[in-house]
């Protein structure tokens, strides 16, 4: 009702604005590096939270592949590991306005490009550098945390990523030396004065982790416990019955943990659409229905994390500028929809737009130019879809905040793979595209 009319208003507006921004893009990322970070913790606190757990996982697995490269500098493969990783933690930190961070793991993607290239190979300082930033990383992520429990609220966050870039440019150059970076040099948090607020204490105070692996071992007493009230002998009948009852109000109890609306999800998408859409200089609504369908919730971050790339790649790279649109007959604002729906034993997400559709003979002739298909090959529409989620491939002319290092259709088909899913592609030309997502809905019992 008003929030969609309030939501196109701010986003017409985007077309004076991005002219701006298009000029803050070009002006060197030194600037954001030792600019302080505030935490919105009033609006943001739910979603910071959400960005540190995600965060942690990414930061281990990056860990763990910069040893293995260590270990064995001619086995790239562990790139592909990190450069996903990055990439994600970039695009969370873009999220939630944490520039000194998108700065800083843009900047590792670029290093990590040359290597996926082949313009430079492993090194000890190369590895020192990546290791630096993941501390630099985790510092700032138990800030972070130590700020959501409660402790330094309000307090300025400085990441020194000033050394770092410049270490990266002069190790991309070939000219990075292989002395470490002083802790001092990449890290440090400011004192200001703090604030205080009591109902933001009082909702950090009520906010638990809840561990997937734990409901799921609930679920399973309970279903022990049934079993044994079913063998218990007749005349504790009424017993018994009393028990059952209590045992249904728990079991309802722990799946009102396990299950969410998906509007839940489908709401933490309007920022992506807002931002995208300044970034990109194009004014594009968000449109979300099936709201009330049934998510669980172990299955939202994968989920989240596909549409936020899905988003991006739409604005990007599907929906036209509103000169063009008008010129084509559409309205000068474009529209991503999303949509949940349950089919049969599976919750089915859609991501639309209303955009210019995939032009396969682009992606076509951008697979032949990487040698990825032979230039008298005649593929099918689906088999050309099929190039889009091959790993670094990019029909983007560019690389730009939004796109272009052909990550995002990976990453969404890895994750959807990882938890049974699958994702499939119909497109138009001059109509829009849209991805399914399809994923198993998790059972009912314990």
């Amino acid at each position: 009702m008003s929030a969609p009319k309030a939501i196109d208003a701010v986003l017409s507006d985007s077309l004076i604005l991005s002219a701006e921004f298009t000029q803050a893009e070009t002006v060197d990322s030194l600037q954001w590096l030792d600019v302080p970070i505030l935490l919105n913790l009033i609006d943001d606190a739910d979603l910071l939270a959400e960005f540190c757990r995600e965060s942690r996982g990414l930061l281990e697995e990056v860990e763990a592949a910069v040893l293995m490269l260590e270990q064995n500098p001619q086995n790239i493969a562990p790139v592909e590991v990190l450069f996903r990783a990055f990439h994600t933690f970039k695009g969370g930190a873009g999220f939630l306005n944490l520039d000194p961070i998108h700065c800083l793991t843009h900047d590792l993607e670029s290093v990590l490009e040359v290597l996926r290239t082949g313009r430079r190979s492993v090194d000890q300082s190369l590895i020192d550098l990546i290791l630096a930033c993941v501390d630099v990383l985790v510092a700032f992520l138990a800030e972070v945390e130590a700020q959501l429990n409660g402790l330094g609220i309000g307090l300025p966050i400085t990441v020194v990523g000033r050394s770092l870039h410049e270490a990266m440019l002069e190790l991309i150059a070939g000219t990075q030396d292989s002395e470490a970076i002083p802790d001092s040099e990449i890290y440090r948090a400011d004192t200001a004065i703090p604030f205080s607020d009591s109902a933001l204490g009082s909702r950090l105070q009520d906010r638990i982790s809840v561990s997937a692996v734990r409901l799921d071992e609930a679920h399973g007493a309970i279903s022990r416990i049934r079993e044994t009230l079913a063998a218990t002998p007749p005349d504790t009948g009424a017993l018994v019955r009393s028990l059952a009852v209590q045992l249904d109000e728990l079991d309802q109890l722990l799946h009102s943990l396990l299950w969410v609306p998906t509007e839940q999800l489908f709401q933490r998408m309007q920022r992506v659409v807002r931002d995208a859409a300044m970034k990109a200089g194009k004014p594009v609504r968000l449109v979300a229905l099936g709201g009330q369908t049934l998510l669980d919730r172990r299955w939202e971050n994968v989920l989240g994390e596909c549409l936020m790339h899905l988003i991006r790649n739409a604005i990007d790279h599907g929906i036209e500028f509103p000169t063009l649109r008008c010129e084509q007959g559409k309205p000068p604002l474009g529209e991503v929809t999303l949509s949940a729906v349950t089919r049969g034993k599976h919750l089915c997400i859609e991501v639309q737009d209303d955009g210019a559709g995939i032009a396969t003979a682009k992606v076509l002739q951008r697979a032949v130019q990487r040698g990825l298909v032979a230039s008298e090959e005649v593929l099918s529409e689906l088999a050309v879809y099929e190039l889009l989620f091959m790993p670094g491939f990019s029909t983007a002319d560019s690389v730009t905040a939004l796109s272009g290092r052909g990550v995002g259709l990976d990453v969404v088909r890895s994750n959807i793979q990882k938890i049974g899913g699958t994702v499939a592609i119909h497109s138009e030309l001059g109509r829009g595209t849209r991805f399914i997502l399809q994923v198993p809905l998790a059972s009912s019992e314990g």
